[in-house]
Formats: C-alpha cells, sequence, structure tokens
C-alpha cells in the first residue's frame, strides 16, 4: 500500500516528535514552529522527501500543512501553558509510528544527527534552530554560503509580529558567520547550494 503524501507527512511528524521526546536526560517538547524547522532540516539536508512546500516564514522556512497535519487530534495532542504550547502523541499517535513497515531511515538519521547538534545546548536551543533553519534557508535561496551575503539576505528578511523588524536584529553577524563555519565542516552546504 502506497502512503498519500498527507499520510506520509503525519507519519514523519509524530516520527519528529518522538524522536524529540525520546531524548535524555531531559525530552524536547516544541511547538508548530520548532517541529517546522526540525522537519525543513531533515528534508534538506537528509532528503527525507516530506513534500511539504516551505515558505519563508517569521521565524524560519515553514509549510501552512504542517499545521494542518499537527490538527490531526487522533495522532497529536497540544500541552504546555499559555504561553507556549507544545506537541505531544496521543496513544493512536504512537500506535501510528510503531504500527508501519515504512523505511524511515533517512528521517531517523536526520533526528539522531540533528538532536544531537542541538542537545548541546543547555540554554538557547531554540534560538540557534532558528538560526540554523534561516541560514540553511539562505543558502538555498541564494546558492551561497558566504555568510557576509547571509548576513544581507537577513537584513532583507523582514519579520513581522515581532519586535525585531528583520532577522538581522535576531542574530549577529558572528552568530550567522559561525553557523555558517559549522555547515560547511558538516559539508551541508553541499547539499543546499
Amino acid at each position: 500500500n502506497r502512503l498519500t503524501q498527507t499520510q506520509w507527512q503525519t507519519l514523519l511528524l509524530a516520527r519528529y516528535i518522538n524522536a524529540l521526546k525520546e531524548q535524555k536526560p531531559q525530552p524536547i517538547l516544541q511547538g508548530e514552529v520548532g517541529i517546522a524547522k526540525y522537519s525543513y532540516l531533515a528534508d534538506k539536508l537528509f532528503q527525507a522527501n516530506s513534500g511539504f512546500q516551505y515558505q519563508q516564514h517569521n521565524f524560519g522556512p515553514y509549510d501552512p500543512a504542517i499545521s494542518k497535519r499537527l490538527a490531526l487530534r487522533k495522532y497529536f495532542k497540544k500541552t504546555g501553558d499559555k504561553k507556549f504550547k507544545v506537541y505531544d502523541l496521543t496513544k493512536a499517535g504512537i500506535k501510528l509510528i510503531q504500527g508501519t513497515n515504512v523505511d524511515f531511515s533517512e528521517a531517523d538519521a536526520a533526528m539522531e544527527d540533528l538532536t544531537e547538534v542541538f542537545s548541546k545546548f543547555k540554554k538557547g536551543k531554540a534560538h540557534k534552530l532558528e538560526l540554523m533553519a534561516s541560514v540553511c534557508w539562505q543558502m538555498e535561496k541564494l546558492k551561497s554560503a558566504d555568510s557576509k551575503k547571509i548576513w544581507k539576505g537577513f537584513k532583507g528578511w523582514k519579520i513581522a509580529g515581532r519586535k525585531e523588524k528583520h532577522k538581522a536584529e535576531v542574530f549577529t553577524e558572528a552568530e550567522v558567520k559561525s553557523c555558517v563555519n559549522f555547515i560547511k565542516q558538516r559539508k551541508w552546504n553541499k547539499k543546499l547550494i
């Protein structure tokens, strides 16, 4: 049986949430936008092939279809407080990822590598995740791993609904350069350009 794109995307998102939840010593639960960033990075750096059509968004690459998939209350539930909602799996969501014989090797490798990268940060994981996804987005769009060009792209990346007016007010030029160097060390730039 071939999966529909909606089924595949739902399975991947459930798989990502589960991988984050299983992190030790502390589970990482993400909101919708954080999950979208992991999905984007899994697609672009590890060829997870979700089929999401990412667009430039205030907080990084995003596809509104992610919201539709996460709205499937049969599989996903929101937890957290009024200020910050995070996603977890329902019992049916757990069964969904356990009861399938689909090859998730790329997605699983992506989450293993990405969670290892971000687990190093005791504080500021969300900031670093947004930085990584945003730098990767700029590399992909500009077809360049030049940190000065990416920084210039951040100055032109207008954002709404935040106190900052553009990405260059969210991140420093040194953060962008450091992130670009990290991406180059892992040779991820070759997958984006």
